[in-house]
């Protein structure tokens, strides 16, 4: 943990993008992710004015180097802003700018405190028959606006029926988790390698009457569990999903499913070639503009 995080700050940076051109926002990433900054730390808003990428660098240092490099940009209608945020105003920031959505075919996401109550909500939004879903992000990735956390709901909605004992990896808010348990999961397990996630996970959880049978701080390369899931949900960056591969199918039942997500487009080959060792067969593929997920089901050897 940085000397920063331990005071409970972060420091923002934040590009505002005015230019409405298509593609304008994938450049700046490519540009950022060119110059050692991973797209998955990325955060990308939009409202009626203009488009936002949102950057959390762990270090001071690693913040002059991105506000030097942004700067050498000089790009036309590209706002940079920089803050040092406390954990309050790190929450606050997220109300601000986390909104009301659907999410897949079943939910809609209410951002912790927004006003006017869930009746409030249903009529402006017209929710319908959706599940609310009643979210603080607080200092934890998933709040489901991502495509990755989008593309593993739809995963989970579609094995709906199909499984009863659900593993959650890399937690973060545990949006995942309320979703099985929506879906139907009994047995809802979780982990995440920063207490902070584990912590908001478990409130976000209470919010929603949903129960958790163990919320850990756990890395899944040194997960000892031997428990064995209907399914498993991973939603990690291609080389932790590769690196993890026989991990995580020794945590599927046979004939159950593991759903993966947070692999972009470019190692959809890589992470397909990684799993092609383990005794998983993919049943569904879901690609975005620049993410992709999977759903494998684990199969008996003969």
């Amino acid at each position: 943990m940085t000397k920063a995080a331990e005071r409970g700050v972060l420091r923002e940076i934040r590009l505002r993008i005015r230019s409405r051109r298509p593609g304008a926002v994938e450049i700046i990433k490519d540009i950022l992710a060119g110059n050692g900054i991973p797209r998955q730390e990325l955060v990308e808003l939009t409202n009626e004015k203009y488009q936002c990428l949102l950057y959390y660098p762990k270090t001071s240092g690693r913040a002059r180097h991105v506000r030097r490099l942004l700067k050498d940009l000089d790009c036309p209608g590209v706002m940079l802003e920089t803050k040092v945020l406390s954990k309050k105003e790190w929450q606050d920031r997220w109300k601000e700018d986390f909104k009301p959505f659907a999410l897949g075919k079943n939910f809609f996401v209410i951002p912790l405190g927004w006003p006017g109550g869930i009746r409030g909500w249903q009529k402006k939004y017209k929710t319908g028959e959706r599940d609310l879903v009643v979210i603080d992000p607080a200092m934890a990735f998933g709040s489901g606006l991502h495509e990755t956390t989008r593309f593993m709901v739809q995963l989970i909605e579609s094995c709906r029926g199909s499984f009863e004992h659900f593993l959650d990896i890399g937690t973060g808010t545990g949006i995942l988790s309320i979703a099985a348990a929506k879906c139907g999961a009994k047995q809802i397990d979780g982990i995440d390698f920063n207490p902070d996630c584990v912590k908001v996970a478990r409130g976000n959880l209470r919010r929603n009457s949903c129960r958790a049978s163990s919320l850990k701080v756990a890395d899944i390369h040194h997960y000892p569990s031997r428990k064995r899931y209907d399914l498993v949900a991973a939603n990690l960056v291609t080389h932790n999903l590769v690196r993890a591969a026989r991990k995580l199918a020794s945590l599927v039942r046979s004939e159950k499913y593991l759903a993966v997500s947070g692999v972009s487009l470019e190692n959809v080959p890589v992470l397909k070639k990684a799993f092609r060792k383990y005794p998983l067969r993919p049943l569904k593929i879901i690609k975005g503009k620049e993410w992709a997920a999977v759903l494998y089901k684990k199969y008996k050897r003969t």
